[in-house]
């Protein structure tokens, strides 16, 4: 019987976020987001993967894209030998026809001295961005 009334609901639910959803289409305009400026910002790494860290990178205009630059080393890359601010973190460029998305490469540092790129997708929205690498929760720093 429990089974019956948890997908009764989950019929229900699926049924009503369409409907909800389908109506707003139907009687709103579609705003396009504002792109967000990134040239100078700050952004706090403040939790990646369940652990508190703080470091803060500046992006900053360089030709057609952005650079991330560490500007506070925060937990973890405090404890590393070698690690200077600085230091190119992020070197991406905007998605072309999607706004507040960028694409590009993320550098990271491990704790043997190892340095690392990966490929990298950001999305920046108000004052936070998200990546595709990995669970972090990145905040712009309020100046």
């Amino acid at each position: 019987m429990h089974k019956i009334a948890h997908r009764a609901f989950q019929v229900f639910a699926a049924f009503t976020l369409c409907a909800t959803f389908m109506g707003a289409c139907a009687g709103t305009p579609v705003v396009p987001l504002k792109r967000e400026e990134i040239d100078g910002a700050k952004y706090k790494l403040v939790v990646i993967a369940g652990r508190l860290d703080q470091r803060v990178v500046q992006f900053r205009k360089r030709g057609g894209g952005y650079i991330g630059v560490l500007v506070t080393k925060g937990k973890f890359l405090q404890e590393l030998v070698g690690i200077a601010d600085n230091m190119e973190m992020f070197k991406i460029s905007p998605v072309e026809g999607v706004e507040n998305v960028y694409q590009g490469v993320f550098v990271s540092y491990q704790g043997d001295g190892t340095r690392t790129e990966a490929e990298v997708r950001v999305s920046f929205f108000k004052d936070s961005f998200s990546w595709d690498l990995e669970s972090a929760n990145w905040e712009r720093v309020k100046e």
